[in-house]
């Protein structure tokens, strides 16, 4: 055959990629905007909650 390639496009995906600790993704300024949101939301200290936050296993903080 010749002439021009054909494209072939893919099939639509639906993934989730979870980089949790920050090989792919640096977010720690994300992290700290969310702690402070958080704690604004419920009246506590947003460096105290971050400091927190920072030494709490990810699972502890959703139990």
């Amino acid at each position: 055959m010749t002439g021009a390639p054909t494209l072939v496009q893919p099939k639509p995906r639906k993934c989730v990629l979870f980089d949790v600790d920050g090989t792919l993704l640096d977010a720690l300024d994300n992290q700290r905007r969310v702690w402070a949101t958080w704690a604004g939301r419920y009246g506590l200290d947003a460096a105290e909650v971050y400091r927190v936050a920072l030494r709490t296993r990810p699972v502890e903080t959703f139990t």
